[in-house]
């Protein structure tokens, strides 16, 4: 049985929420956040499971530039502005338009992942040692912040001391329940720690990958940052497997 830590006050706004949504037929998006550490002779000695409510400005301008059809055009970021924050600090604003879909010769911005083997290197699909993008997670608790646009003290890739090695992201996992008219997505991502010592984990973050399908160079844009409940030891030779699920109750 999955380790629950989500408040009970939080959990019953979040339930009353899509209670609501579903009344009012407004679709509701819901992410969980699952952390498991294992050891090599399969012991899990660590497990639990919580919300994700950290969605930043970067997602909900990634949201709206879709609803909207309007490229990210502004040179400067903060609230009332369409455009991304990189995990510099620098802020991003496109001449293209941002949209979920791409056509090759169209040079439209896309974050779309293909189906099967297909779309590693674009949208959540990190590859094999891949630390740039995808799902990654971090070493400090710095409350979250709607403004940020980085884990405040990412875990690199490697072998070396502080280090993880990222395993390439797991493909989509897509189900649907047709009694709750709830679409989910699984998400998951593995990383082992061959570091010689214990790495704490604290923060975990999604990062995705869009670009110009005609000859695009990626940006990373952070679209999500979670501080655990609390910290994640990681022991030598453990693997850490974090899973987001999205969920979106459809209309009734």
């Amino acid at each position: 049985m999955k380790n629950y830590i989500e408040t009970k006050d939080s959990e019953k706004d979040y339930r009353e929420l899509a209670r609501l949504g579903s009344k009012l037929g407004v679709p509701i998006p819901e992410c969980f956040l699952d952390i498991e550490v294992k050891m090599p002779n399969g012991e899990v000695v660590h497990q639990h499971s919580q919300r994700s409510h950290s969605w930043n400005r970067n997602f909900y301008n990634m949201l709206f530039c879709n609803m909207v059809c309007k490229n990210p055009s502004d040179a400067t970021f903060g609230a009332g502005l369409l455009s991304f924050m990189r995990p510099s600090g620098a802020p991003r604003s496109y001449a293209s338009l941002f949209c979920l879909f791409g056509y090759p010769n169209g040079g439209q911005l896309s974050m779309v992942d293909a189906d099967a083997t297909g779309g590693a290197g674009i949208g959540l699909r990190a590859g094999n040692g891949v630390d740039s993008f995808g799902i990654l997670v971090g070493t400090d608790d710095t409350a979250e912040d709607f403004e940020s646009g980085t884990l405040i003290a990412k875990v690199a890739q490697g072998n070396s001391a502080g280090q993880l090695a990222y395993q390439a992201s797991e493909l989509h996992a897509i189900t649907y329940t047709s009694g709750t008219k709830t679409l989910s997505d699984v998400l998951s991502r593995y990383a082992n720690n061959n570091s010689g010592g214990i790495i704490t984990m604290k923060e975990s973050a999604i990062y995705i990958a869009m670009g110009l399908y005609a000859g695009y160079t990626p940006e990373y844009i952070m679209t999500a940052r979670d501080v655990l409940g609390a910290p994640v030891a990681i022991p030598d030779t453990g693997q850490l497997k974090v899973t987001y699920t999205i969920n979106l109750v459809y209309p009734h």
